[in-house]
């Protein structure tokens, strides 16, 4: 007759288990990244010469000029 490890039981099921919580752990990472915003308006905070003001630019409100826009035909990666 063929016996069966004791060690290999308690190996498999604690491999289970650790495969389980990182699948686990990895889902919930992917949903906390998923929950981001994908577009933040980013603020450029510029530093006054002479001390600690500051200046908050907002670069919705800065001009749009399409000249400088790149047309979509000409772009190849």
């Amino acid at each position: 007759q063929i016996h069966a490890h004791t060690l290999f039981t308690p190996l498999l099921i604690g491999f289970v288990i650790a495969a389980g919580l990182m699948c686990i752990f990895v889902m919930i990472l992917t949903y906390k990244y998923l929950q981001k915003p994908m577009y933040e308006v980013q603020w450029k905070v510029v530093e006054e010469i002479n001390g600690n003001n500051y200046v908050y630019i907002d670069p919705t409100q800065l001009p749009y000029d399409h000249k400088w826009e790149f047309p979509r035909n000409r772009l190849s990666f």
